[in-house]
């Protein structure tokens, strides 16, 4: 994955609370890169996540936006 570095670069997803916008997130943030997430139906789900254990290894910053992008 280090030929896929998004370091110092920021990805805006939207759909980021759950199913395919939730595992396009997850790969951007290991892959180094800022978030702008958007959830505009449910920013529940992610806000769930990244509070939680499972979301440790995140290291960059995120930003989250209601009612979409």
């Amino acid at each position: 994955m280090d030929a896929f570095r998004l370091d110092r670069k920021v990805a805006v997803v939207t759909g980021a609370g759950k199913g395919i916008g939730r595992g396009i997130a997850l790969c951007l943030a290991e892959a180094g890169a800022d978030l702008v997430l958007g959830a505009p139906e449910d920013i529940g789900h992610a806000l769930v996540f990244m509070a939680s254990p499972a979301a440790d290894w995140i290291t960059g910053q995120c930003l989250y936006v209601t009612g979409g992008l």
